[in-house]
């Protein structure tokens, strides 16, 4: 899952001629860096399950779809208001969705739900789905697609804060290091040269003394 940005950045350098740069390079895997030592350093990785190729390459097709609509809808997101937008996602979202959930939607005892299931679900319905996809567009209105998906690292840092803080891990050296990790990377690539940047800057004439 580590690899959406990479995909991002190979992505916009074929559709939109970004630069790839050292600069971001080294960004994307620092980020990386960071990502993974969080989520192989919380000891709470599964070690009995099964390997299953099919699944880490419907995984990896999933972060490069992902990164293809990161690049791809660039200009489309640019073009259309944010409540255009999430009207029309959601609305096509849920009838593409609907026949594999119609019948647990119609078979579930809604009124049997205790208040705290209720308030789960109006949480994932509106924050996790809604809110964050709508910060999501507004990313992609404002931001290169690389620099929008270096912000997938901060997933992991984010579940591990949530657990320090309910007590079910412990903030150690090895999280330190991985903050440090995700925050210098997603500067690096945030900070790293854009193409209107090489545009501007082959387009500026020279200076009389760097002729000489």
């Amino acid at each position: 899952t580590t690899s959406m940005p990479l995909w991002a950045m190979i992505l916009a350098a074929i559709f939109l001629k970004e630069p790839i740069t050292a600069k971001k390079v080294l960004g994307i895997a620092a980020g990386a860096s960071g990502a993974l030592l969080l989520v192989l350093g919380s000891g709470n990785t599964d070690s009995t399950g099964g390997h299953s190729v099919a699944g880490d390459l419907l995984v990896l097709f999933a972060q490069l779809s992902y990164a293809l609509y990161f690049v791809l809808y660039k200009n489309f997101v640019t073009r259309y208001s944010l409540t255009t937008i999430m009207k029309w996602m959601f609305t096509f979202a849920t009838l593409c969705i609907l026949p594999f959930t119609g019948r647990d939607l119609l078979s579930t005892d809604w009124q049997a739900l205790s208040a705290a299931a209720i308030g789960s679900l109006a949480f994932i319905v509106v924050g996790s789905t809604f809110l964050s996809y709508m910060l999501i567009i507004v990313g992609q209105k404002n931001l290169r697609p690389t620099v929008a998906g270096m912000y997938n690292y901060i997933q992991p840092l984010v579940a591990t804060l949530a657990a320090v803080c309910w007590g079910m891990e412990t903030f150690d050296p090895t999280k330190i290091c991985s903050v440090l990790l995700i925050f210098s990377g997603v500067y690096l690539v945030t900070t790293s040269r854009s193409r209107a940047d090489a545009e501007k800057s082959r387009l500026q004439p020279e200076s009389p003394r760097k002729r000489q």
